[in-house]
């Protein structure tokens, strides 16, 4: 078993997104099972080692697999705590959300993902912020995008989310290229049809999101 945990931890430098490991061990041992588990195993399968528990542990896997490749990685920028919560629960079936309350740290936040596999795609921006506000914020995600040679298809999806309707926020707001435009109060049934014309989501089971 220890020998299998070190040839785990070789397999997981590889760092390969794709790649579940099941672990098979001849003992049932709890403290053994949870060290795998925290060392990046899928599931831990303890004997007796049956064909229906091996088919049922392989078939769990691929679900939860399938299930993460339709999740992405969310950023919410809203200082307003009830707005946020709201956007959180509609969010939550489509990846985990990041909720950040000042531009400055979304901006940090960005630029430390950006080079990993877990890179936001799609980011909520609230016009008005503290630090830096919500059009500086596109801009410089923009521009980091623009200097990681980011292809223009795998760049985040932006909506920008604000209580300002007036033509000129709007008109800024697309000048520096996000992607779509929300006024509050935001509906869930219009948020949820916003974010599936952005192409995103069409794997996703729709009673998964309604």
């Amino acid at each position: 078993n220890v020998k299998s945990i070190l040839a785990l931890l070789e397999l997981m430098m590889h760092n390969n997104p794709d790649t579940a490991y099941i672990m098979i061990s001849a003992i049932t041992d709890a403290d053994i099972a949870d060290e795998c588990l925290k060392k990046g195993a899928a599931i831990v399968l303890t004997a007796p080692h049956t064909r229906d528990k091996l088919i049922c542990a392989i078939s769990d896997v691929a679900q939860t697999s399938a299930k993460k490749k339709n999740f992405i990685r969310i950023m919410i920028l809203e200082d307003d705590q009830l707005s946020a919560k709201l956007l959180m629960t509609y969010l939550e079936p489509y990846g985990p959300c990041d909720h950040v309350t000042d531009g400055r740290r979304a901006v940090e936040l960005f630029r430390e993902a950006i080079g990993t596999d877990d890179r936001y795609r799609l980011i909520f921006v609230d016009i008005m912020v503290p630090e830096i506000q919500g059009h500086d914020v596109l801009r410089l995600i923009r521009e980091t995008e623009q200097k990681e040679g980011i292809p223009i298809e795998q760049k985040a999806k932006i909506i920008m989310t604000t209580s300002l309707s007036d033509a000129e926020n709007i008109i800024e707001a697309f000048k520096a290229t996000c992607d779509s435009y929300l006024v509050k109060p935001i509906r869930k049934a219009k948020l949820i049809n916003e974010i599936e014309s952005l192409g995103l989501f069409r794997n996703l089971n729709k009673n998964q999101i309604r």
